[in-house]
């Protein structure tokens, strides 16, 4: 999960080892939205570079949920029909964030 002050993005590196475990030519489907669910709380997003972005309507409560959850799941459609789902511990994400805005204050 990449945090900046403007934008949350999820690497997908775990769903990146599932795609090459299905095949070679198996890529995400671009015409299916990719469901973010953040302890029972659905957001939708896209993929772009091995990257997943939420909507920028949901970004905001989405990372204030992201601060309270505890797990954040994926799960998206490949072009062959495969679901893939991969799941990511929010443990110490709120300890990160606090980092990256001191950080980024000097």
């Amino acid at each position: 999960i990449a945090i900046s002050k403007r934008k949350i993005t999820v690497s997908t590196s775990g769903v990146a080892d599932q795609l090459k475990r299905l095949g070679p030519e198996t890529e995400i489907n671009p015409n299916k939205p990719i469901t973010i669910n953040i302890d029972g709380r659905k957001y939708t997003g896209f993929s772009h570079n091995n990257f997943i972005f939420p909507f920028d309507k949901d970004e905001k409560q989405m990372l204030k949920n992201m601060q309270r959850g505890k797990i954040l799941k994926i799960n998206l459609m490949t072009m062959n029909g495969s679901t893939i789902e991969d799941t990511y511990s929010l443990r110490g994400l709120t300890k990160i964030i606090k980092t990256i805005n001191r950080a980024c204050r000097r």
